[in-house]
């Protein structure tokens, strides 16, 4: 199929289920990166995001997001998040690699990724020092 360009919205109303999506993307390419989709925005000025929702419906809570906030050019400080509709930003993957969550972060344990015997276990007394 020939590219086509669209200077307007596309709206897609159908009946998607299992296996039998409203809209399907199939990606025949086998690369190291494989790029079904690509979203770009090159309006975005410093403290803007960028979002791709899904949910039941664009209001509090009934939809999430995966999204893009850019600060800079090649900055360190842009970085992918994760929210709600009303509730933004959750989690937060910098360009230097760090996350950061804006509330807590839950796990049984907690093992340090340069020695898995150095661990925290929450569930025993201990002291951190």
């Amino acid at each position: 199929m020939a590219r086509k360009n669209l200077n307007h919205d596309l709206i897609i109303h159908s009946a998607g289920d299992a296996n039998n999506p409203s809209l399907r993307i199939n990606n025949a390419s086998s690369s190291t990166y494989n790029h079904s989709i690509e979203s770009f925005n090159s309006n975005l000025t410093s403290g803007e995001t960028e979002l791709i929702l899904v949910g039941k419906e664009g209001s509090t809570k009934n939809s999430g997001y995966i999204g893009y906030y850019w600060h800079a050019a090649g900055s360190d400080d842009n970085y992918i998040t994760i929210g709600h509709w009303s509730a933004n930003h959750l989690l937060k993957v910098y360009g230097s690699g760090s996350v950061v969550a804006s509330t807590n972060m839950q796990a049984p344990i907690f093992y340090d990724s340069d020695n898995t015997g150095r661990y925290v276990n929450p569930d025993v007394k201990l002291e951190l020092k």
